[in-house]
């Protein structure tokens, strides 16, 4: 019940913030979230630390991907990010990444991002907390707008 619970409350997330406006990379975060928790056994098959995160940059040049680079991130080193490997990802994911970024980019002329970078939690666990990190950050940026 508490699986069904989180994986309803991830699509409730999900489906209010985008629906309005599918052109920010909180939308990004939460399609890759998604993707992510139906993909866990691919993209974390040759990683032994299911508490590492893997970072996403993405570098964008005249409304174009330049450069996806992954890195595996160890959870002592999660918040300065120090440590950083460069990694090879599952082939489904920097699909997926890129065919997302390559959307949003062709869709929406107002994203104006040179570079990306967020970060793609490997158990399901986290990726509910990722989530919940996000959500509140949304709900922060709102209400600092709206004073």
């Amino acid at each position: 019940m508490k699986k069904i619970s989180a994986i309803f409350l991830f699509f409730i997330s999900c489906s209010l913030y985008s629906q309005d406006n599918k052109c920010n990379v909180p939308s990004l975060q939460f399609e890759t979230y998604d993707f992510a928790i139906s993909n866990l056994k691919n993209i974390s098959k040759n990683i032994t630390d299911k508490n590492s995160l893997i970072e996403v940059t993405i570098q964008i040049e005249y409304k174009s991907i330049n450069k996806i680079k992954y890195n595996i991130i160890s959870p002592e080193n999660n918040y300065s990010g120090e440590n950083k490997v460069e990694i090879k990802v599952w082939k489904g994911l920097n699909n997926f990444i890129t065919k997302n970024i390559n959307l949003i980019i062709k869709n929406c002329p107002n994203f104006n991002y040179e570079r990306i970078v967020y970060r793609i939690p490997l158990s399901k666990e986290n990726i509910q907390k990722a989530i919940e990190e996000v959500n509140k950050s949304l709900i922060f940026a709102k209400e600092k707008n709206a004073e």
